[in-house]
């Protein structure tokens, strides 16, 4: 079936639209003939509609307040000799417009050689006036338009293979990140941000979206744009129903993980202990290579999410291990398994307090749980003495922090590395006068620094073999008055600013 069809009758509307031709001749018949010959044309269901300049500078302008039009019919000498050359090096050089098809008419043809233009210039047809009769001017119009069809395909198609090749560096860099996540949260804001950055091209932008993570607590939006932003630390099954959240549900048990509707999408991954769920709406549109990268994005995400679990499984054990060696040390000393708890959980409050990042905060509260694992080392008879020691029984007991140095240096693990340290150096003092080293102020490690005020504090709340507990006021007191002496001063003052945390942490974990 041809694409020309020529119109009994012209009609106003045609369900595609429109062709935008330019018109460009200083000579206003020429705009009147050409739109009479060219009135009745419709190719690919389009008629052609007329825009008309009468020289260089109108045409610029007309131009720069219609980015979409499709054909110039050109006249070479206007207010200029090369005004419609001059045309043609704005519009291509310029402007960049390669699409734009462009006809060049001359009724003057010895001004501008033909060869020499066609050779110097990216114009698609060059006729003289008078040899454009209406059946040709027909035949190059439709040429014309399907040569702009095909470029503007080709077009679509190259700038789509850019994107799909950016999209990939993308999912590349994303599995990256994702996979050296070191916690749910940092892997859900790694995965959201990636995800955005993959589909919001220039068709998407401006978009609501949010991820929420549920992490052993409950599900709570962790970020949020558009209509979303102000909904932050809420319930995300609200924002979108429990419908959706059913239907992902059940996808997951499929093994799949990612829904695709008509404005939406959502990305969801369960665990036994967390959940991730990234949702964006308001989508104008999807190409079938979005669908593909999402869906490429996913398969990634899903392998980081399972490496992830599985991961804080491991270390999830690992760290009720060292938890459990630290506990038995304690109780053969007559101390309670629980002051290794409490102990950490101090040691984070402070941590936290200094402004220690999530990963080292863990990494302490786990490595303080070791801080007295050279005891293993001291004979029973000592370490259990009921009596108070002699000088000589206190020396074999200032040797426990260089005995459990000895068991963790050697390891390559960050956590035990840590221990080590705090291990040697726990009972180091801020005013040089305490074993094993007599080091003294910032040349103390932080970390054993932090583990020394937090073990003392809950020995004083917590009874001894030969002294009853004291209430916290008191400890609290004791803890001031070794500023500078046994501690450092802006660690003690952070520790007991908020006496509430402290006492709810030693109700957490009574003896």
């Amino acid at each position: 079936m041809s694409d020309l069809v020529f119109a009994e009758k012209r009609q106003d509307t045609y369900p595609h639209g429109s062709w935008k031709v330019l018109i460009v001749d200083d000579d206003p018949g020429i705009h009147a003939i050409t739109r009479t010959v060219l009135r009745d044309l419709v190719y690919e269901n389009r008629t052609l509609e007329f825009l008309s300049a009468f020289g260089r500078r109108d045409a610029e302008t007309l131009i720069a307040q219609n980015d979409d039009i499709v054909l110039v019919l050109l006249d070479v000498v206007m207010e200029e000799d090369d005004s419609g050359l001059r045309l043609v090096r704005y519009l291509r050089d310029e402007l960049g417009n390669t699409l734009v098809r462009i006809i060049l008419r001359t009724g003057q043809p010895g001004k501008a050689p033909s060869q020499k233009v066609i050779v110097d210039y990216d114009i698609n047809d060059y006729e003289e006036k008078t040899d454009l009769t209406a059946q040709k001017l027909y035949t190059t119009i439709i040429a014309s338009l399907r040569n702009y069809c095909d470029l503007q395909s080709l077009d679509a198609i190259r700038m789509n293979l850019t994107r799909h090749k950016s999209g990939l560096a993308l999912i590349s860099t994303a599995s990256v990140s994702l996979f050296s996540a070191k916690s749910p949260r940092e892997f859900a804001i790694e995965a959201y941000h990636h995800l955005m950055n993959l589909i919001s091209h220039d068709d998407n932008k401006d978009l609501s979206s949010f991820v929420a993570l549920q992490n052993n607590e409950d599900f709570r939006i962790l970020e949020g744009t558009g209509r979303f932003a102000d909904i932050v630390d809420s319930d995300p099954i609200a924002a979108i129903g429990e419908g959706t959240i059913e239907t992902l549900r059940s996808m997951k048990r499929d093994g799949h993980s990612l829904l695709i509707q008509d404005e939406s999408v959502d990305l969801y991954e369960d665990a036994r202990k967390f959940r991730l769920l990234i949702h964006i709406d308001k989508i104008y549109r999807l190409e079938i290579y979005d669908h593909q990268l999402l869906n490429m994005f996913a398969s990634n995400l899903s392998m980081a999410f399972e490496n992830l679990r599985l991961s804080r499984e491991i270390i999830g054990t690992q760290e009720e291990l060292i938890v459990k060696v630290g506990e038995v040390v304690e109780t053969r000393s007559h101390d309670t398994a629980q002051h290794v708890l409490r102990v950490g959980e101090f040691c984070a409050l402070l941590a936290s307090k200094i402004g220690m990042d999530e990963y080292a905060t863990r990494e302490l509260k786990m490595a303080s749980a070791l801080h007295d694992i050279g005891k293993i080392g001291i004979p029973d008879d000592i370490l259990l003495k009921p009596d108070i020691l002699t000088e000589e029984e206190f020396e074999v007991i200032k040797t426990h922090p260089k005995v459990g140095y000895s068991i963790l240096k050697h390891s390559t693990r960050s956590m035990l590395k840590t221990a080590s340290v705090i291990c040697l150096q726990h009972h180091e003092r801020w005013d040089g006068k305490g074993y094993p080293a007599g080091i003294r102020g910032e040349k103390i490690d932080l970390n054993a620094q932090i583990v020394a005020i937090c073990d003392v504090f809950d020995s004083l709340t917590h009874g001894r073999l030969h002294r009853d507990p004291w209430d916290i006021e008191q400890a609290a007191d004791y803890l001031r008055k070794e500023k500078n002496g046994a501690f450092n001063a802006q660690l003690v003052d952070l520790m007991l600013e908020d006496l509430s945390q402290l006492t709810e942490i030693n109700d957490r974990y009574p003896d």
